[in-house]
């Protein structure tokens, strides 16, 4: 499969749900963001995503779980109990 026909596999997909038009950008920075605030530690997700420093994960720690902030909601966690990777 070519980088084109996966760009449109999205783009269809995107189209199909009634979905504004997204990137694999945003797919990523979703994924790394549901990580965080499953409670993946920092260390791993930096390295799932191959950023060269911490620095750059840490854009995601306000949604770490136990992070200060305001009235915070968290979406709930599929199957109670489960540990980040598990599936």
């Amino acid at each position: 499969m070519t980088l084109w026909m996966l760009h449109e596999r999205l783009r269809s997909a995107c189209r199909r749900a009634g979905l504004r038009r997204i990137g694999w950008r945003d797919i990523r920075h979703s994924f790394a963001s549901q990580l965080v605030m499953a409670g993946t530690p920092l260390r791993q997700v930096q390295e799932w995503l191959g950023h060269s420093t911490i620095t750059t994960t840490m854009r995601y720690a306000h949604l770490a779980l136990g992070a200060p902030r305001g009235e915070a909601v968290h979406p709930p966690r599929r199957g109670q109990g489960a540990q980040a990777g598990d599936g």
